[in-house]
Order: C-alpha cells, then sequence, then structure tokens
C-alpha cells in the first residue's frame, strides 16, 4: 500500500468529561518499538449527543476528502473510539470507563499538547491532570493511510484542567466516610465548655492548696523574703 500524506479534520472542543491513562508530561512508547506519545483517555458520556454528534460529522468529512469508502478504513468504533461496556484490544473491561465512549487522543514527542489551568496565569500540575480528573480538551480527527491501513486517528492539541474529581484507582470518599463517626459542631463545643470547666476547677483548687501549705509553713517567721519567681525566659521556635 502506498503511504499517503495525513488529512487533518477541523479542531472541536470536548468539555468537563473525565479523563483516564494520562500521560501528558512525559511521552510514553505503547510498544517496544514504537515512537514516545503523549496521550490521555476522554470518557464521553453516551447522552452526549452533542459531542458524539461532532465526532460522526468529521468522521464523515474526512472520508470524504480522502476520495474513500467507509468501507475502507478500520472501524474507528473499535480502535481510538469504543464502548467501554465492552472488552478493549486485550480483552479487559476497565471499570471505570463503563457506561462511557472512550476516546484516545494521542500527539507525537515532537509536538506535545498544550496544558492549561482553568485559572488565568495559573501553571498546571501533574497534581491535577491525573486519571479521574476532569478536563476541556480540544481534539482533531485525522486520517492515516500507511503499512497499517487506512485509518482514523485522534490528535490531541490541548487539555485544560476543570476540576477535580475521585482519583481512579483510589476508592470514593464516600466510601471512605461511611467506616468513620462524625461528632456535630454542637457535641464538639459542650466537650470543650466541660474541658474548660474542669480544667478551672482544678486550678481554683491548687491554688488554694499551694496558699494553705505557705501560711502554716512560715507563720510567725520574721525577716522572711519568699522567693519571687523568675521572669520566665522565652525561645522561639514551633509552637506544639
Amino acid at each position: 500500500m502506498s503511504i499517503q500524506k495525513p488529512i487533518y479534520g477541523e479542531n472541536f472542543l470536548i468539555n468537563s468529561v473525565r479523563m483516564s491513562f494520562p500521560r501528558l508530561f512525559t511521552p510514553e512508547a505503547y510498544a517496544h518499538n514504537s515512537k514516545k506519545k503523549y496521550s490521555c483517555s476522554l470518557l464521553i458520556s453516551k447522552d452526549d449527543k452533542k459531542t458524539l454528534d461532532i465526532i460522526s460529522e468529521q468522521k464523515e468529512k474526512l472520508i470524504a476528502k480522502s476520495g474513500k469508502t467507509p468501507e475502507q478504513f478500520h472501524n474507528i468504533y473499535g480502535s481510538v473510539f469504543r464502548d467501554g461496556d465492552l472488552p478493549n484490544k486485550i480483552g479487559n473491561i476497565v471499570e471505570e470507563h463503563r457506561g462511557f465512549f472512550v476516546l484516545k487522543a494521542s500527539c507525537s514527542e515532537a509536538k506535545p499538547p498544550l496544558l492549561l489551568h482553568k485559572l488565568a496565569n495559573e501553571q498546571v500540575t501533574e497534581n491535577e491532570l491525573y486519571g479521574g480528573c476532569y478536563v476541556n480538551t480540544m481534539v482533531a480527527l485525522w486520517l492515516s493511510s500507511s503499512s497499517y491501513g487506512n485509518r482514523i486517528l485522534v490528535s490531541l492539541k490541548c487539555v485544560q484542567f476543570d476540576r477535580h474529581g475521585d482519583k481512579f484507582g483510589s476508592q470514593p470518599r464516600e466510601e471512605i466516610e461511611k467506616a468513620f463517626t462524625f461528632a456535630d459542631k454542637s457535641d464538639d463545643t459542650n466537650t470543650n465548655t466541660n474541658t474548660n470547666t474542669n480544667t478551672n476547677t482544678n486550678t481554683n483548687t491548687n491554688t488554694n492548696t499551694n496558699t494553705n501549705t505557705n501560711s502554716e509553713d512560715f507563720e510567725g517567721a520574721t525577716n522572711y523574703t519568699p522567693n519571687m519567681p523568675q521572669k520566665p525566659t522565652f525561645q522561639y521556635g514551633n509552637i506544639i
């Protein structure tokens, strides 16, 4: 098969979707002899008709531009765009992908994606672009004709952090909280009040005891000068 120049579609946005398997800061190779790429998978709700229609429309435009028929291309729904409820190409179902369509986007090591924070002039970090967070992305479909055949792929242009979500692979916060008991704020206030009352009572008792003892020890003594406590010396440091 002759290798033809890639044909690129239009850039389009996919907003507020969860991201899976991000490789955005360090490119990785999928196979031993393959080139390193930046990549991520986007989880698109099966009810997101707007995004699904855009993907379908872009696919049809690209195929028409290539002069080929849809039958001459690998099924996009079995490669870079697949049903998360079905096994992937190695026969596994990723639990976090259930109920979604999974769009896998990538770009070459030479052309890394633009990474943005939702806040203007804020630098985004790996602690924010993790598997499970929500992102806004810019991608583009493109056609590849090579020794691998005619394929529709997805080019990753930009990823913007949108908001936090439960990190994939970790137990959801709601499930963890079920193992613990929590006190109301009013209960905590009552506890502190009782503690302070007891402390004051103990302090008064100790003060009275010390006063009485000193009176008995030095009653009738002459020329007695009590030892005055020295002025405390304060040192700066951590307060525990």
